[in-house]
């Protein structure tokens, strides 16, 4: 079930990046090393993370952006993990769908050009924690886990031809489906090399009097959605039943550039294995429904692209009693436990079904991690909808 649950997630993930675009255009290899973060107590030992990617890349359609943003692309990437400790961490494979934005220096035809790149998708690890054969990988739980990752690289063009230096910074996490799940978080440098089959370089900018209509306006949100993760600590195995979240939101968003959009929302959610903790420690609220319930106030950014967007949130927890006990009588009262009780966060994808291109109305669907202080709490699915003025007007 928990495998299936990652593979809705993994699939999803994949669609909702989807975008129209030309044959590929660029491949490109890279190697990388860096140093995973110690950032629980009692993680296994570790050397110097490394290995190795091959990036796919293919011209989006034209549009907006390609014309705004020189050469956008999206692509896939497949990348080799070598973890820092083969015994108990094992080896990892990646698979992600990634977006590439590109910056110029001086010309149309650069020497030297800047790319932000996004990634999301999957890692495969041979060696997840077993309770028998693996108990100290308190890192991965599970064999599969979603892979996140953004950078910055600076490359040099000799024709067809490019060589660059990337930085990049990975973090992987099952959405606390399967526990122990600290995830993996490492900042890695690379050196890659790649060869274009086609240079295409954009002649002039231009404006988008429909989008730009739309640029600088407020619009309504409401989202509802569902959880799902396992009961326990981050490193306490449980082996029980996933447990379910039922999430309402209601805000407003603002759209400040072609490509930027903030967001407000007030939001609850009933949670099933708040439930269960207060049944098992007695807890006893009065009312039961309101004491395995949550409300929080979330700020976020969304990075917008023709019908995708990608939105990072963080908040702040205004009632949550049972994650106040589960920090004060279970966990360590640590200042990071602490934090965790009062700062929710969420990253999340978007797929929206009517272009905000062109309309400020309409359905989206959302696939997310819910965490408290960057640290995963569930795997959240949900539907949301944008009010506002129905359709930009024609020029």
């Amino acid at each position: 079930m928990r495998h299936a649950l990652f593979s809705i997630y993994f699939l999803t993930s994949f669609a909702l990046m989807a975008q129209p675009r030309f044959g590929v255009n660029e491949v490109r290899l890279g190697g990388y090393g860096g140093n995973m973060l110690n950032i629980y107590p009692n993680m296994p030992s570790h050397d110097l993370q490394k290995g190795a990617y091959l990036d796919l890349s293919f011209h989006l359609r034209h549009t907006d952006y390609y014309a705004a943003y020189n050469e956008p692309t999206a692509g896939y990437s497949l990348s080799f993990h070598d973890l820092g400790n083969a015994e108990v961490l094992g080896h990892a494979v990646g698979l992600q769908r990634t977006f590439q934005l590109e910056q110029r220096f001086g010309s149309e035809s650069p020497r030297f050009v800047l790319k932000e790149n996004f990634g999301l998708g999957g890692i495969y690890t041979t060696k997840p924690y077993d309770r028998s054969s693996n108990p100290g990988n308190n890192v991965f739980g599970s064999s599969l886990s979603a892979l996140v990752s953004a950078g910055m690289g600076l490359y040099v063009n000799l024709n067809n031809h490019s060589i660059g230096a990337r930085f990049d910074y990975l973090h992987s996490s099952n959405g606390h489906t399967v526990l122990p799940n600290v995830g993996m978080n490492t900042p890695t440098w690379s050196l890659n090399y790649a060869y274009s089959f086609a240079r295409r370089y954009v002649a002039e900018r231009r404006k988008f009097p429909e989008t730009e209509k739309l640029i600088k306006t407020w619009n309504v949100l409401a989202y509802g959605g569902f959880g799902l993760n396992q009961a326990g600590g981050t490193v306490r195995p449980t082996n029980t039943p996933t447990y379910q979240k039922h999430i309402i939101a209601l805000g407003a968003t603002y759209r400040y550039s072609l490509i930027n959009r903030l967001s407000f929302t007030v939001e609850g959610y009933n949670n099933e294995t708040y439930r269960l903790w207060n049944n098992v420690m007695q807890w006893d609220p009065k009312n039961p429904y309101l004491g395995s319930s949550a409300l929080m106030l979330m700020a976020g950014h969304e990075f917008i692209y023709g019908r995708f967007g990608m939105l990072i949130q963080m908040g702040l927890n205004i009632y949550n009693p049972t994650l106040y006990r589960l920090i004060g009588e279970v966990e360590q009262p640590t200042t990071s436990n602490q934090l965790k009780s009062i700062i929710p966060g969420r990253f999340a994808v978007r797929y929206y079904v009517v272009s905000p291109d062109f309309n400020t109305s309409g359905l989206f669907v959302q696939a997310a991690i819910k965490s408290n202080m960057g640290q995963a709490d569930f795997l959240e699915f949900g539907i949301g909808t944008l009010i506002g003025r129905k359709k930009a007007e024609s020029e």
